[in-house]
């Protein structure tokens, strides 16, 4: 069972409809508008904490639900992040309705406490870290070349172990990069 208010307002003559303050539940919220003539629309969401661990299960059940153009194994990419919360979860979604639903454009924005990431590959044994800070990120679903999205991080407090043997302790970096969808 889950609550849903807020306001919706259709103006039949040019046949948009807007709404604003859409709760869902105790943690979601919504606005946005869609022309119904060109069938194209955007809406924001906000949540205002969430476990890293339902995250990956929503952008999972997001990707399966959305035919992305490159086939994409997110399972493989979130697996390396672990714990943790994200406060203050801003998405902005451009999207179209033509003959299904295709998000054309997604930004972002969250704090993040307690990430823990954990990769291993041939020349990484072991790397281990956590970290909180913010990040940003960006994705156009349909304008895939070879990279996923773009991503800032602006992490605080963090522990990278590498190969079990060394231990660097951090209070602040500023990361950015490309994921691939070969990673």
């Amino acid at each position: 069972k889950t609550n849903l208010s807020g306001a919706f307002f259709w103006d039949k003559k040019k046949n948009f409809l807007q709404f604003s303050d859409v709760l869902v539940g105790d943690h979601l919220a919504a606005s946005g508008e869609i022309d119904l003539i060109s069938q194209k629309g955007f809406s924001n969401f906000s949540i205002q904490k969430i476990l890293v661990e339902d995250t990956k299960n929503y952008l999972n059940e997001f990707f399966n639900y959305n035919n992305f153009p490159l086939k994409f194994n997110f399972n493989k990419i979130s697996k390396k992040f672990k714990g943790g919360n994200l406060n203050n979860l801003n998405i902005n979604l451009k999207f179209s309705l033509f003959e299904k639903f295709l998000i054309e454009d997604i930004t972002g924005s969250s704090y993040f406490s307690n990430i823990r990431f954990d990769y291993n590959d041939k020349d990484f044994k072991k790397l281990l870290s956590t970290i909180s800070g913010n990040f940003d990120f960006r994705l156009k679903p349909k304008k895939f070349n070879d990279n996923l999205f773009n991503v800032n991080i602006n992490a605080a407090n963090g522990i990278i172990l590498v190969n079990n043997n060394i231990q660097y302790k951090f209070n602040k970096a500023i990361l950015s990069g490309q994921f691939y969808n070969n990673a």
